[in-house]
């Protein structure tokens, strides 16, 4: 399959950013973090003022479960809906997933759905893709995945990425939607799997750019939900935000920084500029964060 080349540049780094020293961020990706924000802000403005009812009906067919949409709203108001989603998930059997309602990331999801038309939507094709993917996923191959990238990005100017360890982050603890004064208008998809990881399985985004395609996306998802935890919560068109119950121990932080950082090269290399400053973010983190460029 060809790769999608999107190039609508956005980037919640800024996020992590924030909690990184202003040494670090005295480099030129600045100024591409502060141009991707901006560009950000006016996508989600347009995606805000135009008129979504055609999206969030095609959204919906392709979810093929229950989801509701929520037009913009306060961050609290919305972290309020998602909580309860949450509790009733627990009662229920659903996992619950915010998604950007955006159609680039609407392509993106039917592409790797194997919808040949997205205008066209086949939901056996897309329940066939989803069952194969799930009964085909193994954590093990997620982690030999991630090995093979690390180790192809090991190269001699690798130390230089890799910096000094610190111990100056904040980290992050929320999702990065509730921090918005006003949210884009956002989905909240009650999927019906019987592990978290697996609703990445349900949308698969991946395979444009440097975002990994469907298959290890789900494999390594899975790998990292049975040794960390971690859950799918938030995707947008160029983004990845999962959960866990408490940050990793600081034994485990740089194994799992140079894991995102061969996952997502942009986190560090666009973001916060050294693994062992991902590191330092993620012992005190509760949200791992991923962007493409």
């Amino acid at each position: 399959m060809t790769k999608f080349n999107f190039k609508a540049n956005f980037t919640l780094c800024a996020i992590l950013v924030a909690s990184t020293t202003l040494q670090s961020c005295k480099n030129s990706n600045n100024t591409q973090i502060l141009t991707d924000e901006l560009i950000k802000k006016e996508i989600m403005k347009n995606d805000s003022e135009k008129d979504n009812t055609e999206l969030v009906a095609k959204f919906k067919e392709i979810a093929d479960c229950k989801c509701t949409y929520y037009p913009p709203t306060s961050g609290n108001e919305f972290l309020r809906h998602y909580n309860n989603a949450i509790a009733r998930g627990k009662k229920e059997g659903f996992v619950p997933l915010l998604i950007y309602v955006n159609d680039i990331l609407y392509t993106a999801i039917s592409s790797e759905l194997g919808m040949e038309d997205e205008n066209k939507i086949d939901i056996q094709t897309i329940r066939s893709t989803r069952k194969k993917l799930i009964a085909e996923a193994s954590a093990e191959e997620g982690k030999k995945w991630l090995q093979k990238e690390l180790k192809d990005l090991k190269d001699d100017s690798y130390n230089e990425i890799l910096g000094e360890p610190v111990n100056d982050q904040q980290g992050m603890k929320e999702l990065s939607i509730f921090s918005q004064e006003k949210t884009p208008p956002m989905l909240i998809v009650e999927v019906p799997v019987k592990e978290p990881w697996q609703v990445i399985a349900w949308f698969p985004f991946g395979n444009w750019n440097a975002c990994p395609e469907k298959k290890d996306l789900v494999n390594v998802c899975k790998y990292w939900y049975e040794k960390y935890g971690a859950v799918p919560s938030l995707i947008t068109y160029d983004t990845l935000e999962m959960t866990v119950s408490k940050p990793v121990s600081n034994n485990q932080s740089l194994e799992l920084a140079e894991e995102q950082y061969a996952f997502c090269t942009d986190i560090v290399s666009q973001g916060v500029g050294y693994v062992n400053t991902l590191a330092d973010c993620l012992r005190k983190s509760t949200v791992w964060y991923f962007w493409w460029d």
